[in-house]
C-alpha cells in the first residue's frame, strides 16, 4: 500500500470480502501476504490492522490453528527474526484470545501454560514501553484465561485454577499480585487519566 490509511482500508475491505467467499478460500490467497505484512512491515498501525485481518478470516477457516499459533508466537516473541513492539504483541493477544473462543479448554489451557501466560504477564509489569492500553490489553486477556480455567475446573481458588494456566507457580503469585497493585495504582508518574481508566479497568477484572 502506498499509505498507512490505504493499507488499513484495505485490510477491513479483505475481511468483509472474506465473509462473502469463505474462510478458506480466502486464507490461500491472502494469509501469507498479510503474514509478511504483520512481520515485515514497519508501519504499527498497518501491522496490527493485518493481524485483525488475518485472525477474522482465520476464525471461520480450517486454518483457525495454525492462525493462534501464529499469533501466540508474535506474543511470545518467538518469531525469530521479527521486529515485535508491546503494542504488537497486545493486538496478538486480543487476537489469540478471539480465535481461541472456538477451540476446547484443554488445548487453550495447553497454549497457555506454553507461554502465551508468561508473555501477558511480562506485558503486564512492562514499565519502560507498555501504554495504558497495552497493559489493559494483558490483564483483559489473563482474565479472559482465568475464566477458562474455572469454566474448565471450577471451584478452585484463585491461585489453583493459575496451576492450570502457568507451570510456575512464582509467575502466577506475581500476576496476581500485580494485577491487584495496578487496580491500586497511585503513582505520580502516571497521568490522572490513565490512572482513572486502568483502575475501572483492573477491579472490574478482580471483581
Amino acid at each position: 500500500p502506498s499509505s498507512d490509511r490505504e493499507g488499513v482500508l484495505a485490510c477491513e475491505v479483505t475481511c468483509v470480502l472474506s465473509l462473502i467467499l469463505g474462510g478458506d478460500d480466502f486464507h490461500v490467497y491472502f494469509a501469507e501476504a498479510l503474514q509478511t505484512l504483520i512481520t515485515r512491515q514497519e508501519s504499527e498501525a498497518l501491522r496490527i490492522a493485518a493481524i485483525k485481518c488475518y485472525c477474522f478470516m482465520s476464525y471461520s477457516s480450517s486454518f483457525i490453528t495454525s492462525a493462534l499459533e501464529f499469533t501466540a508466537s508474535i506474543l511470545t516473541m518467538t518469531s525469530e527474526g521479527v521486529y515485535v513492539t508491546s503494542a504488537l504483541r497486545a493486538a496478538a493477544a486480543y487476537q489469540w484470545c478471539f480465535l481461541s473462543t472456538a477451540l476446547d479448554a484443554p488445548y487453550v489451557l495447553e497454549m497457555s501454560r506454553s507461554g502465551v501466560f508468561a508473555s501477558l504477564s511480562s506485558l503486564l509489569e512492562d514499565t519502560t514501553t507498555a501504554s495504558t492500553e497495552v497493559k489493559i490489553a494483558a490483564g483483559t486477556c489473563i482474565a479472559y484465561l482465568w475464566e477458562v480455567a474455572d469454566a474448565h475446573s471450577p471451584n478452585l481458588c484463585a491461585e489453583a485454577s493459575g496451576e492450570l494456566l502457568c507451570e510456575d507457580a512464582e509467575v502466577v503469585s506475581a500476576t496476581l499480585a500485580l494485577l491487584r497493585s495496578i487496580s491500586n495504582e497511585s503513582s505520580k508518574r502516571i497521568s490522572k487519566k490513565d490512572k482513572k481508566e486502568t483502575k475501572s479497568a483492573f477491579k472490574s477484572m478482580l471483581a
